[in-house]
């Protein structure tokens, strides 16, 4: 019983960490400087910049005609100045031919597995995609 109770104690540790989310350092990030993303929170981001973008008049062509309808949070505001997730800027999504299997915001660099979080162009799918399902997947097209 005791050998059982440590070993799923150790796997919530593991998989939670200490504070209790998951989080991956990324040893990639800017500069070689490690940077640690919320793997929870990266694809309930991506949807909420999905529909952000999707309430724009005119397609945002940067981060700060997105940030008024994500209640300037901060975090979408560092995320998105500092290109921690990239946004192909300037897309009429209505008129992006399959739309569920076009990028249109992703993570700008993968996690230690080669997996990132994708924001398809149908504004609501995020998914997560190897690297080489990245490198083939089409990308929304810009004005």
């Amino acid at each position: 019983m005791r050998r059982t109770t440590l070993l799923v104690g150790g796997l919530v540790v593991l998989g939670l960490g200490c504070g209790g989310r998951a989080t991956v350092v990324n040893p990639t990030g800017k500069g070689g400087v490690a940077r640690v993303i919320n793997r929870t929170a990266i694809a309930s981001n991506l949807k909420q910049i999905g529909l952000a973008y999707q309430m724009c008049d005119n397609p945002p062509k940067g981060p700060d005609d997105l940030l008024p309808y994500l209640d300037n949070n901060q975090t979408f505001a560092k995320w998105l100045k500092e290109g921690d997730v990239v946004v192909i800027w300037g897309v009429r999504t209505a008129n992006v031919p399959s739309p569920g299997q076009t990028i249109l915001a992703y993570e700008k660099e993968p996690d230690e597995k080669g997996m990132r979080y994708v924001l398809m162009a149908d504004n609501s799918s995020v998914r997560p995609m190897t690297i080489q399902e990245f490198d083939t997947a089409p990308k929304a097209k810009g004005n």
